[in-house]
């Protein structure tokens, strides 16, 4: 179990390492915030169906790990909305965060009320991470 528990365990070091690769000079991050649970689904019971078709699969009965990563922060210059965007599409196409994230989401993107300077934007990007299953002997 513990060789399971270790091989879906999320690769930390990596992840921030990749992740101060892709953050520009421009972007000061204000805010990481990873959220993370194990998710233990119940055995599905078996039913039969009316009709032709084979039964539907049976729901996974192993554990899973399951969870966010929240990144906030701010935006500064002419090129605010590009490097954001920027951001957003390396979680999305890069092999290491399309391996690790199943969805990612720009949640916020707006001027920042609080500064005086014309060319600051705050942003929100969340990602949620790919279930990374818990099996013996993995």
């Amino acid at each position: 179990m513990l060789d399971g528990w270790n091989a879906a365990r999320l690769p930390g070091p990596d992840y921030l390492s990749a992740l101060r690769e892709q953050v520009p000079e421009q972007v000061q991050l204000t805010r990481l915030t990873l959220q993370q649970s194990l998710d233990r689904p119940k055995p599905a019971v078996p039913t039969r169906r009316r009709g032709r078709g084979p039964p539907p699969p049976p729901s996974p009965t192993y554990s899973r790990w399951i969870g966010n990563v929240y990144l906030g922060g701010t935006a500064v210059g002419s090129n605010a909305d590009a490097n954001v965007r920027r951001m957003d599409n390396a979680f999305k196409t890069l092999p290491f965060f399309k391996d690790l994230f199943a969805r990612v989401e720009v949640k916020r993107f707006t001027a920042d009320q609080e500064s005086l300077a014309d060319d600051v934007r705050v942003f929100d990007i969340e990602c949620g991470f790919q279930p990374r299953p818990i099996r013996s002997g993995s």
